[in-house]
């Protein structure tokens, strides 16, 4: 006899990263999820201009969380009341009482990403992590800081919980080719540490190395280095066109990104077995450990901190906007940065082959979709 499955109820909304959507979808192979009535925003529309309405609503949502402590609180579809269980993420359920599992980007999600408001409001956080059936987290550096932040009473119901990702490094083509492919893709310039990759890949003397930039770049960076042949410029593209032709024909990942929590663009690079150039900061490390497949670029600015007895350079203690203007758009250079990404591609350059065997065992091991569905089941037990 059939055992029927267990209602979720994910709550998203039209502008939910990808990420979000797909563990709804393919949650239906351990439960029987639940959707709100809206369409999913593909991430390349955001790039484009925005109206004045959400511009308008955007400023005084902004304004708001600058200067009141908030805590997030999302409003659930209607629909939520015909499920078993909410799954929420980095918020806490508003208009409906089921229970609700938790997932945690880093611990400050709960306050807009404010510290100061975590501390303001710490008690009435905890009150509603008790009330949660189960909390899960992106990487091993945000579970770690929620334990060291909330406290010990919380370990028992968390878990470690990467998203959802197919076994793309199937999907890789295999070329004969002399030619090393760099690539970078990232919404945010600046932040994401692109104006240092441009300038340290421009210093390589190999004319068999290839850099793919796909990010909204001015037109002045592009004009500075148009006499480099190897160097192409695309705008953010379609993920169909990520996922089936960029990253399938490319051979190392780089994103020396100033901040991150666990960055999905890296893990789908992993998942097609390329190798990895990226900076070390919050659950990046975990994306290449030992550095077997690639090189992890010592964070330019932060230094590294112990939470739980757990490595972490925290850059989520400053908001991601704050940062940029404060740290990586006021025109200074961090010349070893610089230095470090040139020797980084440097191995690439000699090691691409060995880092994409090492890229796809550790997908392999640690983030297969058997894995993630067998995490899945455990939560919603």
């Amino acid at each position: 006899m059939s055992v029927s499955k267990k209602k979720v109820y994910f709550n998203l909304r039209h502008s939910s990263r990808e990420r979000m959507w797909d563990t709804a979808r393919v949650s239906s192979s351990v439960c029987e999820p639940v959707f709100p009535s809206v369409k999913q925003k593909a991430s390349i529309s955001r790039v484009g201009k925005q109206n004045w309405r959400i511009k308008y609503r955007k400023k005084l949502r902004n304004m708001a969380i600058k200067y009141l402590p908030l805590i997030n609180y999302q409003r659930v579809d209607p629909v939520a009341q015909k499920a078993d269980l909410l799954y929420m993420w980095g918020a806490f359920p508003k208009g409906c009482d089921k229970s609700y599992v938790v997932e945690i980007e880093n611990p400050y999600v709960f306050s807009y990403y404010d510290p100061r408001t975590i501390e303001l409001r710490m008690s009435k956080i905890k009150e509603l992590l008790r009330k949660s059936k189960y909390i899960t987290y992106l990487c091993q550096a945000s579970y770690h800081h929620s334990i060291h932040l909330y406290g010990e009473e919380f370990r028992d119901k968390s878990m470690t919980f990467p998203p959802f990702m197919e076994a793309n490094y199937e999907k890789r083509k295999v070329r004969k080719k002399e030619t090393i492919d760099f690539l970078f893709i990232g919404m945010d310039w600046v932040r994401k540490g692109g104006p240092y990759l441009l300038e340290a890949f421009s210093r390589l003397q190999d004319t068999n190395a290839r850099l793919k930039i796909i990010s909204s770049v001015d037109d002045q960076t592009k004009e500075k280095y148009a006499k480099d042949k190897r160097i192409t410029f695309l705008p953010p593209q379609p993920r169909e066109v990520l996922l089936n032709d960029i990253y399938p024909n490319s051979d190392v990942f780089v994103m020396p990104s100033f901040h991150e929590s666990f960055p999905i663009v890296v893990l789908e690079a992993l998942s097609y077995g390329l190798g990895l150039i990226v900076t070390d900061v919050y659950g990046t490390p975990e994306l290449i450990p030992k550095q077997e497949n690639g090189r992890l670029l010592p964070h330019p600015i932060l230094e590294p901190e112990f939470f739980d007895g757990y490595r972490v350079v925290d850059c989520n203690k400053i908001h991601p906007g704050i940062f940029t203007k404060e740290y990586a758009d006021k025109g200074i250079v961090h010349h070893k940065f610089v230095d470090d990404i040139e020797k980084a591609l440097e191995a690439g350059m000699k090691d691409s082959f060995i880092w994409q065997e090492k890229s796809t065992a550790l997908f392999k091991n640690h983030y297969a979709p058997s894995m993630w569905e067998d995490r899945m089941k455990h939560i919603l037990k």
